[in-house]
C-alpha cells in the first residue's frame, strides 16, 4: 500500500512538473501519463518476471484482507442480509468513504481549503492576495495522485491479486465521469461512484438473468452511463454560462 501511494504521488509530481513548470496542458499531460503507464507497467513486468508481458502469475502477490463481520447476524429478520452486505469486501472499500468527508471538511471548512478552491477556480484572486498559487497546485497534484493509488492497489491486491495487463479496463475515465457527475464535490463524487459501481455490478449479474441480451451490450452499461454523465455535465456548464451572461445583461 505504501509503495502504491508513493507511486501515485510520484506520478502526481510528474504532472505538476510538466503542467506548472513546462506549461503543458494538464489534460494532455494526463493522457500522456496514461499511455506511459500502460506501456511502462508491462515493461516493468517483463523485467520482474524475465519476459512475461501479460500477467504476474509467476510472482508471489500479497492480498488485502477481506472484512468479515458476523455480529449483525444476531439481528432478527435482517441479520443474515446485513452479514452478506458487510462481509467479504476489501478493507479498503469500507474505509474509502472516510477520506471523502475529510476532504470535504478541508475544502469547505478551513482557510487552506479555500485557498485550494481559489487557485483552481480563479487563480488571479489568491495570487493578488500573495498566496503561492503554483505551490498549492503542485501539492494538490501530489496528494491527488496518492489518493488515487489505493484504487489501483484494490485492483492488484484484492480483485485480481496480481498484475494483469490493462487490468484497469477504462476505470480511470469512469472515475473522471463520476467527478463531473458529482459536480466536482467530494460527497457528490462519492454518490456518483456508487452509482457507477451499481451499474458495473449490474453488468456482471445481468448475463445470468437475461441470457437473450448480448454480454457485450451489458458490459457497455458503465461506459454508456459515463458518456451520459459527461453530456449532463456539459449541459449544466452551458446553462451556467448562459445564466451568467443573462445576469450581466
Amino acid at each position: 500500500m505504501l509503495a502504491a501511494i508513493a507511486a501515485g504521488a510520484l506520478l502526481g509530481a510528474v504532472m505538476a512538473f510538466f503542467h506548472l513548470r513546462l506549461k503543458a496542458d494538464i489534460i494532455l499531460v494526463g493522457f500522456a501519463i496514461n499511455i506511459f503507464a500502460a506501456g511502462g507497467t508491462v515493461f516493468a513486468l517483463t523485467l520482474a518476471t524475465g519476459g512475461d508481458k501479460g500477467t504476474s502469475i509467476n510472482l508471489p502477490s500479497k492480498a488485502i484482507p477481506a472484512l468479515d463481520l458476523s455480529f449483525p447476524g444476531v439481528i432478527p429478520g435482517i441479520g443474515h442480509t446485513l452479514v452478506q452486505f458487510l462481509s467479504g469486501h476489501s478493507i479498503l472499500s469500507r474505509v474509502a468513504a472516510f477520506p471523502v468527508f475529510t476532504i470535504w471538511y478541508f475544502l469547505y471548512r478551513t482557510p487552506r481549503g479555500l485557498w485550494l478552491r481559489g487557485v483552481g477556480e480563479y487563480p488571479a484572486a489568491p495570487e493578488a492576495a500573495g498566496i503561492p498559487v503554483n505551490a498549492i497546485r503542485a501539492r494538490s497534484l501530489l496528494v491527488s495522485g496518492a489518493l488515487a493509488a489505493p484504487g489501483g492497489a484494490q485492483l492488484a491486491m484484492f480483485n485480481y491479486v496480481g498484475f494483469t495487463r490493462d487490468m484497469t479496463a477504462g476505470r480511470g475515465f469512469i472515475a473522471l465521469g463520476a467527478v463531473l457527475l458529482g459536480a466536482r464535490h467530494p460527497v457528490g463524487a462519492l454518490l456518483a461512484a456508487l452509482l457507477f459501481g451499481f451499474f458495473e455490478a449490474l453488468a456482471v449479474v445481468m448475463p445470468g438473468l437475461f441470457n437473450w441480451i448480448p454480454a457485450e451490450l451489458i458490459r457497455m452499461i458503465p461506459f454508456i452511463v459515463t458518456v451520459l454523465a459527461l453530456v449532463l455535465f456539459s449541459y449544466r456548464a452551458m446553462r451556467a454560462r448562459q445564466l451568467r451572461t443573462l445576469s450581466k445583461i
